[in-house]
């Protein structure tokens, strides 16, 4: 009986385990508005949040920027921005906001960001 119980639950493990949906981590994307034109960017100061895979729903691909939003500021052309290029997003059932998946590439130029952003904070003080 214990032999035939065994294989019972080796069977099913492999369907149980296939049922475990997955945590990714996602960045926000924030879309505005500016003379008729949508602007997508991910604020890397909002840092990554942690989703189920099956808690997104599929939007599209946009090109995506860097963006550091500084309190009581919007975005705007003359304030420091790098592109992330082509990415896909997705929006979170539970909260309804856009997010696009975290990986290698974006956390590489996300910290680039921070540096040059610093650089660029220093340079324009001098002004």
């Amino acid at each position: 009986m214990k032999k035939f119980l065994l294989l019972i639950l080796l069977l099913l493990t492999p369907s149980l385990l296939s049922c475990v949906d997955t945590l990714e981590d996602y960045y926000e994307v924030h879309s505005v508005v500016i003379d008729g034109v949508i602007y997508r960017y991910i604020d890397p100061s909002d840092g990554k949040s942690t989703f189920r895979r099956g808690d997104m729903n599929s939007v599209g691909t946009y090109f995506l920027y860097i963006y550091h939003k500084e309190e009581g500021e919007t975005f705007s052309y003359d304030k420091f921005f790098m592109p992330a290029y082509d990415r896909f997003v997705e929006t979170s059932m539970k909260d309804k906001l856009q997010y696009t998946l975290a990986n290698d590439d974006i956390d590489q130029w996300i910290y680039q960001y921070w540096l040059d952003y610093e650089f660029w904070k220093e340079e324009n003080k001098k002004e």
